[in-house]
């Protein structure tokens, strides 16, 4: 019969095998106990203990296995075959019940973070939203009334507006929400009859600006200014409004009950596709003039030469040359009334000076003989002693008709039968 020193108790032994050596051997192998204050020879027993090499470890496993296995054989013996079947399925329940809930966890918890996701990106979108629509403001309030003055001649008040943008667009969606707050900007208060004129500078536009001409605010768009803006760009579209945009909004109030007849603003209408500006101030503006309006009316708009004559390149300086000599009139004079007689008789087409100094007043320049032509007149507009091609002479009057022999615009065809039958 062997005996251990069982350091947990002073002066106690214990048999190997017993249970109040297996209870030591159990608190030894958990290490549930403090060796603070013990003397050297209780921790020498409880290294001895602790030694793999030593047979105390391998008895107390041993027994620990066989205790296990007893009790495992004495409860099967126990039980009844369907009480087993039972337990297992019920065991089979729990694992599953247990794996739903785990998935239901799972789940729970991807919903959570997908709703988390959710809020968070809304936000985002709503502070974008906030943040955008207070630049919006920004570009609105800039919007500032620089001029307004009375026009007489047509019975409107124009106001004018100028309009810069300080900060940088640069997407699609940016510049079309811009158009559409210009525009909204630009008719707010306006009514029908009413009419606005809107004119962009940029330097991506082949000309430096573009101008919507004066136009009814029901048909003024934003997809009619984008269109037309971008088929006549650099390139295939403004990619970035910035600073160097500049935008001039100009407003025709109309009185009530007023009508907008014979408009002949030298200033819009410079900036209307129905003028195309002289760039050469000398006195050789005014054959410059006509030989623009020709080549407007005998020329493909499409085609190159033309195209070189309306931007006033080498084309157009030989083609003045060429009138000059057959008109035989020296190169480089000043073009008179008497002057352009000659002109009306070699190209035997007749010629309208639409003279702004005498209040828009429009006069048929016929040959030297008083001869009239067949062929549709040409028309120039006189200011200050400058002339400048007059491509369209019915839009500049805002008419849809006009009449070469009162010389008078009509919105009706049918109200000239009278004087031109």
């Amino acid at each position: 019969m062997t005996y251990v020193v069982d350091p947990f108790f002073k002066d106690t032994n214990r048999r190997v095998g017993s249970i109040p050596y297996m209870k030591m051997m159990k608190k030894v192998v958990s290490e549930a106990f403090n060796r603070c204050g013990w003397s050297q020879a209780r921790k020498t027993a409880l290294l001895e203990l602790q030694d793999p090499g030593r047979p105390h470890m391998n008895i107390y496993m041993n027994h620990l296995q066989e205790k296990n296995h007893q009790s495992a054989q004495k409860r099967i013996a126990t039980l009844g075959a369907e009480k087993i079947k039972t337990i297992a399925q019920k065991a089979a329940k729990t694992r599953k019940r247990n794996r739903a809930e785990k998935d239901a966890a799972f789940e729970r918890y991807m919903e959570a973070m997908r709703r988390k996701r959710e809020e968070a990106a809304a936000k985002r979108k709503e502070v974008a939203a906030k943040k955008k629509e207070e630049e919006r403001m920004k570009l609105v309030k800039s919007c500032i009334s620089v001029k307004k003055t009375s026009l007489k001649t047509i019975k409107y008040d124009k106001e004018t507006y100028h309009f810069n943008p300080k900060q940088t667009i640069r997407t699609p969606d940016g510049i079309r929400k811009l158009f559409e707050d210009l525009i909204a900007e630009a008719s707010k208060g306006l009514v029908e009859g009413d009419r606005v004129q809107i004119t962009i500078a940029h330097s991506q536009l082949f000309a430096g600006y573009w101008s919507s001409g004066v136009t009814p605010i029901n048909s003024l768009t934003t997809d009619s200014i984008l269109d037309e803006i971008s088929s006549i760009l650099q390139s295939s579209e403004i990619a970035v409004i910035d600073s160097n945009m500049i935008f001039e909004v100009q407003r025709y109030v109309a009185p009530k009950g007023g009508a907008f007849t014979n408009y002949y603003d030298y200033t819009s209408a410079t900036a209307k596709k129905a003028v195309i500006v002289v760039k050469n101030n000398g006195v050789d503006c005014g054959m410059r003039a006509v030989a623009i309006a020709i080549a407007s009316v005998t020329m493909d708009k499409k085609s190159n030469d033309y195209k070189y004559i309306k931007e006033q390149r080498k084309p157009l300086d030989q083609l003045v040359q060429k009138y000059y000599k057959g008109s035989r009139i020296a190169q480089g004079t000043k073009m008179t009334f008497e002057l352009f007689k000659n002109l009306v008789s070699y190209l035997k087409r007749n010629i309208v000076i639409v003279d702004l100094e005498s209040g828009g007043k429009a006069y048929m320049v016929t040959g030297k003989n008083d001869e009239k032509f067949d062929l549709e007149p040409v028309a120039i507009l006189r200011r200050n002693d400058h002339f400048d091609c007059l491509t369209k002479i019915s839009a500049f009057y805002n008419c849809s008709y006009f009449c070469y022999t009162c010389m008078k615009g009509y919105k009706d065809q049918r109200q000239t039968q009278v004087h031109e039958g």
